[in-house]
């Protein structure tokens, strides 16, 4: 089965955009990508502001899909503090070019209690009726940056369920999966099923998320999700058996094989239920402006599926 693959670049880059066209045309050439070229454009608040933002993605349109990528999880960007208004510019911004969805974080600064994450969904929903851009509620996994408000939400499989009812008759609305954030977030919950001590990083994993499963595991994220819409895809080091260094607990966006997440399983599952949403390849580049590693990444995940 051939998958729907794409990369990432920053929308205030000419240079990561042309070069992503160029390197997904090559696949696509090749055979390894069978339907049209996109990129996850990764936009930031003082995007919003510049004229050269929508010039680039007025200028590429006609070569290549757009999605918008907004991290929205720095402290004065936070859904809940501002009951969405920023998020309300960021869709009416995107209206104007030819962007069709953005990915954004579940996220509700310190502690994203049941309260949070039902008034997280309802800015949602609201947003959602309000326009017509497709939006994407990305999972989080551990954060070790001081300029965030830390823990962030992790978004576990078992809280799937609620999220797909809540927007049940919502049509623009979906689920984006990130490997690297599940296995950060797996890494969180199996040192604490291991025995290791709690502290305030670990604030949004509760007893009850600790009683549902022995280890979790990336693939159980992707595995568990009834209706996928996107899935952000890089390496990291896994950690699922004896106790863990807290040391050792981060370390997403990396290249294939530079961690030890199952992508044979994870393809495997996604070939089996036909999934024909966007595989976006997101590491973190050595060469800011060349995406070499994205496409390595791509054509060992195809060398992996003609292996199954």
């Amino acid at each position: 089965m051939k998958f729907n693959y794409a990369m990432k670049a920053w929308v205030g880059s000419k240079h990561q955009i042309e070069d992503r066209i160029h390197r997904l045309e090559q696949l696509h050439d090749k055979g390894v990508i069978s339907t049209e070229p996109l990129i996850e454009l990764h936009l930031f608040p003082e995007d919003l502001v510049r004229d050269s933002t929508k010039d680039n993605i007025q200028e590429y349109s006609n070569d290549i899909r757009f999605v918008a990528h907004f991290p929205q999880m720095e402290k004065h960007y936070d859904i809940l503090l501002d009951n969405g208004q920023y998020l309300d510019r960021i869709l009416e911004f995107l209206k104007k070019t030819d962007v069709e969805s953005l990915v954004i974080h579940r996220y509700g600064g310190r502690e994203m209690t049941t309260k949070s994450s039902t008034k997280f969904y309802e800015i949602i929903k609201r947003e959602s009726l309000k326009h017509s851009t497709n939006i994407y509620i990305e999972n989080l996994g551990f954060a070790g940056n001081a300029d965030l408000i830390s823990p962030l939400d992790h978004f576990f499989p078992w809280e799937y369920q609620f999220f797909f009812e809540y927007f049940e008759d919502i049509k623009n609305v979906g689920l984006c999966i990130d490997t690297g954030h599940a296995a950060e977030t797996s890494n969180m919950f199996n040192y604490l099923k291991s025995g290791g001590e709690r502290d305030d990083c670990f604030t949004n994993i509760g007893s009850d998320d600790l009683g549902k499963k022995e280890r979790l595991d990336p693939v159980d994220f992707i595995k568990s999700a009834a209706k996928l819409g996107h899935i952000h895809l890089n390496d990291a080091p896994l950690y699922t058996f004896g106790k863990i260094e807290w040391a050792h607990l981060t370390g997403e966006g990396r290249n294939l094989g530079d961690g030890n997440i199952d992508f044979r399983s994870i393809m495997s599952f996604l070939s089996s239920i036909n999934y024909e949403g966007w595989l976006v390849i997101e590491t973190y580049l050595k060469n800011n402006e060349k995406a070499i590693e994205m496409e390595q990444f791509i054509e060992r995940l195809t060398d992996i599926c003609k292996q199954s």
